[in-house]
């Protein structure tokens, strides 16, 4: 009997590709090879990341512009040439959060090609706002692949969307270039060279940042710790009026993904204290590292990836966030140890591998 399987070709659009998205993508070539896969930036810059365009066979820039100004015609154009000269019939767009993607899931829709979507959003809307929302993408979206559990349960309670649609896991990082699993001796050593509790956020009023300055300073770990803040952002100088003594809060700007790693090492824990963070990438990161972690219930990967592994506080209470921050300088080294070691295991879940292994299930209906 012949084998009828249609042959997976694959394109796959973001706004911008950059190092995280990269081995992803990578990643789901080596395990599924069978499947031809293309992807797409919607610009060739942007005005967040220093990440280098970088257009090869497999990979296309949508637009000369950066990705956060608009040139709708030539993405468009674009677009479609890719779609037509490679006989796409498969389609993942970043969500439906810009004009592009919208216009790309209506022609799509219109070609007879599946469209699928890849989202972090878990935050309510306004209820007439959702339902469009929903109407829209039962009738032109096959498939969602979510971030975790709360981008789950907003999808499938406010929107509608068949949670048998829905798969999880698509917010990771390459835990290998981050990975370091640290003994004993060396949480040791690091609280002896002096602790650090890193935070890796832009400088943005959505991270809280003001509130994460006040609450180290009004904490025990003032004594001790260091807070090591590391982003750059339109709110460095705000937050460095905040600061009592630069020898204890150090502000850094922005550091390249080769550097992050060593950042990561020299920690001894790590926070995100964000008012809106639809996942929060860098508590992978943290945690390939082996460090305890401690989140805002707004960070929406705080169901996922927080579980037993360190501590949550209310974004919007500073004596809450004090109380945490008392309760790590109460933390032995051993207890460290054990909390970072917990964060090492629970991020095994979350790898390029698992991403592609369910893109793969997502795209053909498993």
């Amino acid at each position: 009997m012949a084998d009828n399987k249609v042959e997976n070709k694959i394109l796959i659009v973001w706004d911008r590709m950059g190092d995280y998205h990269r081995v992803r993508t990578e990643t789901y070539s080596r395990l599924f090879k069978e499947d031809s896969l293309y992807t797409a930036d919607l610009g060739a810059s942007d005005s967040l990341y220093g990440w280098n365009a970088t257009e090869n066979e497999t990979h296309y820039c949508l637009s000369e512009q950066p990705a956060d100004v608009k040139d709708l015609t030539n993405r468009f154009k674009n677009f479609k040439n890719i779609v037509e000269k490679y006989g796409i019939n498969k389609v993942v767009l970043a969500g439906y959060g810009k004009p592009e993607y919208l216009l790309f899931t209506l022609w799509l829709k219109l070609k007879k090609i599946d469209c699928y979507y890849f989202a972090e959003s878990w935050y309510a809307g306004n209820k007439y706002v959702d339902y469009v929302k929903g109407l829209f993408l039962r009738k032109f979206v096959k498939r969602i692949f979510v971030s975790g559990k709360r981008a789950e349960i907003h999808f499938s309670n406010r929107l509608k969307f068949p949670v048998s649609k829905i798969k999880n896991g698509y917010s990771i990082v390459d835990n290998k270039h981050f990975e370091y699993q640290r003994s004993r001796e060396d949480v040791i050593r690091n609280h002896k060279e002096g602790p650090i509790l890193l935070c890796v956020a832009r400088h943005a009023p959505e991270k809280n940042l003001e509130v994460l300055i006040k609450g180290f300073q009004a904490s025990n770990l003032y004594a001790d710790w260091k807070l090591q803040i590391v982003g750059g952002g339109p709110i460095t100088a705000q937050l460095e009026s905040l600061v009592k003594d630069i020898k204890k809060v150090e502000l850094s700007s922005w550091l390249s993904y080769d550097e992050l790693p060593s950042l990561y090492k020299n920690a001894s824990a790590f926070i995100l204290p964000s008012k809106f963070e639809p996942w929060g990438l860098v508590v992978n990161e943290a945690m390939s590292a082996s460090l305890p972690i401690i989140l805002s219930n707004e960070c929406g990967c705080m169901p996922d990836l927080l579980d037993g592994n360190g501590y949550v506080f209310d974004a919007e209470n500073l004596n809450n966030l004090v109380e945490v921050l008392n309760n790590l300088e109460k933390m032995s080294t051993d207890d460290l140890f054990k909390n970072g070691e917990r964060s090492f295991n629970i991020i095994k879940q979350f790898t390029p591998e698992t991403w592609g292994q369910t893109l793969h299930t997502l795209l053909n209906g498993i």
